[in-house]
């Protein structure tokens, strides 16, 4: 007797390629949520090395890069200073590997900022141009079905990590 199905249908309401995708970012998210459970604020804020990698540092990332790609990049809207506050941008840079503490609050507080970033993401989907359509940043164009893409695939990398410190840090001890 199966217990539980597993299945992936695109959302509706959205072109066929955008449906898909969501459908994807909702699951991960699902994912890697199933697997981080519980854990309080300590481990959210434990840091292998001073300085690097936190939970709750690359759930406050995971946060900002859903908002510029899909709000900013893809829809032209400035991300606000309250956002760029809650989530840490100006002090947090993943590329120079730069990872202050993030703030030591419960894992709900995180769950929903990424919660609210979702139904935002949601909404601003529905105004985005068709997936073909083709947006430069810098030297380099972007099609719309891959920023989304880019979404899908960034969380999950992120969401690996969340996974990973959850265990070190349950076992720093052992």
């Amino acid at each position: 007797m199966l217990k539980k199905k597993f299945d992936l249908k695109p959302l509706r309401g959205y072109p066929m390629e955008y449906g898909l995708m969501l459908a994807m970012l909702e699951d991960g998210t699902r994912e890697w949520r199933e697997e981080l459970k519980a854990i309080g604020p300590d481990g959210i804020v434990w840091q292998p090395v001073p300085g690097s990698y936190s939970i709750g540092g690359i759930l406050l990332h995971i946060a900002e890069v859903e908002v510029f790609w899909i709000e900013e990049f893809c829809l032209g809207r400035k991300m606000s200073e309250a956002d760029e506050t809650l989530f840490m941008s100006k002090e947090i840079d993943q590329y120079k590997g730069k990872w202050p503490t993030p703030p030591r609050k419960p894992l709900s507080y995180y769950y929903s900022i990424l919660d609210d970033v979702r139904a935002r993401t949601l909404k601003a989907v529905r105004k985005i141009p068709s997936p073909k359509t083709l947006k430069e940043r810098r030297d380099t164009q972007f099609s719309m079905a891959w920023v989304l893409a880019h979404v899908v695939e960034h969380e999950s990398y992120h969401g690996g990590q969340i996974v990973m410190l959850k265990e070190l840090y349950r076992r720093r001890e052992e």
